[in-house]
């Protein structure tokens, strides 16, 4: 990692064993997650080993739907309509107060055992402090809100948006955590004029993810995205203490299809459980399906099975 003031080095610095400075390509693909798409950690936000930025206007909902990822993945509670695996979260919370970000995890229904703050009390020690929680608590997930609290804090001033040197140098201490510890989302503000991030372009180009937040103070917010992966622009609500992932009703009749092709006579539990989304929400749509023929019931009215029925069949 970086120094900003540091004593410590890698270990790889302080070890006598001679080693190459490249890998042979058959050597990387000898792991198979190599070939694999990057693995999702919280749905649509964080994948294991990348860095999304998060990008919002102030008080547009970033670190609400942040608290909600954190409080999912705590628990191993669904999020945005997708499973999400049980895992600790660390946290590092520089911008709001100590007391309303833990009110928001609560509302949220998180496991406090789960989830490591590092706030803004740790003073210079700051980085240091977030790799040695990060290698005692292998987080899944990592939070950073905010990133110009962060750059503030470790840089001892605002970084102007021109200053494209500090900005490299501050990204540079957040992707050394995110390349070896869990999935990484960082929160950043937007610009008014289009909703883009703000600040300096050596931001965006040390990020695996951008995803912008459109919407403040309105319902639903469109988060649209682009990365080094297929990235599809989605629309949330938050419902209670819930987002929720709103598809277009072609798009859902698409998925429910799919899954009966592939799983011919499934009952409605399994599509239940192999269709992402609320429960209510599959019943309609496969009702909606069954009434307009493309699904058959080919079981007993209290005991289904499903086929997929062919046009002109």
């Amino acid at each position: 990692m970086l120094s900003w003031g540091s004593t410590s080095l890698p270990e790889a610095c302080l070890s006598d064993e001679p080693k190459k400075p490249f890998k042979w390509l058959s050597e990387i693909l000898e792991d198979p997650e190599m070939l694999e798409p990057p693995k999702s950690i919280a749905p649509k936000l964080a994948w294991k080993g990348r860095l999304t930025l998060l990008a919002a206007r102030e008080k547009g909902g970033k670190s609400t739907l942040a608290g909600a990822a954190a409080a999912a993945v705590s628990v191993g509670a669904p999020f945005l309509g997708e499973r999400t695996d049980a895992g600790n979260v660390l946290v590092i919370s520089l911008e709001e107060s100590i007391a309303d970000f833990a009110q928001r995890l609560v509302r949220f229904g998180c496991d406090p055992t789960k989830i490591a703050v590092v706030d803004k009390s740790s003073g210079i020690n700051l980085v240091q402090d977030i790799w040695a929680t990060a290698e005692e608590i292998k987080p899944s997930l990592i939070i950073w809100d905010t990133l110009g609290a962060f750059a503030e804090h470790i840089s001892g001033k605002t970084l102007d948006p021109g200053d494209g040197q500090g900005w490299t140098r501050v990204m540079m201490e957040i992707v050394e955590v995110a390349r070896a510890y869990g999935a990484n989302l960082l929160l950043h503000h937007s610009r008014r004029s289009d909703g883009q991030y703000r600040d300096s372009s050596a931001i965006g180009a040390n990020v695996d993810v951008i995803l912008e937040m459109h919407g403040e103070g309105q319902e639903p917010r469109v988060i649209k995205g682009k990365g080094r992966f297929e990235i599809n622009e989605i629309r949330i609500k938050l419902e209670g203490d819930e987002f929720r992932l709103l598809e277009k009703e072609k798009e859902f009749k698409e998925r429910v299809l799919t899954f009966v092709k592939k799983n011919p006579k499934c009952s409605f539990r399994e599509l239940r459980d192999g269709v992402s989304g609320r429960s209510e929400d599959i019943q309609k749509v496969r009702d909606t399906l069954l009434a307009s023929g493309l699904l058959a019931n080919v079981g007993t009215p209290t005991n289904h099975s499903y086929m997929a029925v062919k046009h002109g069949s």
